[in-house]
């Protein structure tokens, strides 16, 4: 991950998750969480195949993480994305009252029913 993206200053929205990218979130894009970056996503969230995420964060890095996809068993492979929606599966962690989930919830025409069932 290009550490240049904290030169971004006016950057809001970063969503590094569901691609190749591998090692830790430079201080520098963290430090935009401080001022204008509001949603950073990235696959920071364990793999069940290798119990390790393919991105790491520091804790008030990134707002949601998800799992990195994993074909063969190990984060050094890059992984892939899956071929159709059907079997895409996530964890979500670090989103227990989210400004995102909250946004989502109060936008939904079920009260945000459906975003319960993120695990």
């Amino acid at each position: 991950i290009p550490s240049e993206l904290g030169e971004l200053d006016n950057l809001q929205k970063l969503t590094l998750h569901h691609n190749e990218f591998l090692g830790e979130v430079p201080t520098e894009v963290c430090m935009l969480r401080e001022e204008s970056l509001h949603f950073l996503w990235a696959d920071c969230s364990p793999m069940p195949s290798t119990t390790l995420a393919k991105v790491s964060c520091t804790e008030d890095c990134c707002t949601i993480c998800f799992e990195g996809y994993d074909d063969d068993g190990g984060p050094s492979t890059g992984g892939s994305s899956p071929s159709t929606p059907s079997e895409t599966t996530h964890t979500v962690q670090n989103d227990e009252g989210s400004d995102l989930k909250t946004k989502l919830s109060d936008a939904s025409t079920d009260g945000g029913m459906s975003l319960m069932d993120i695990t």
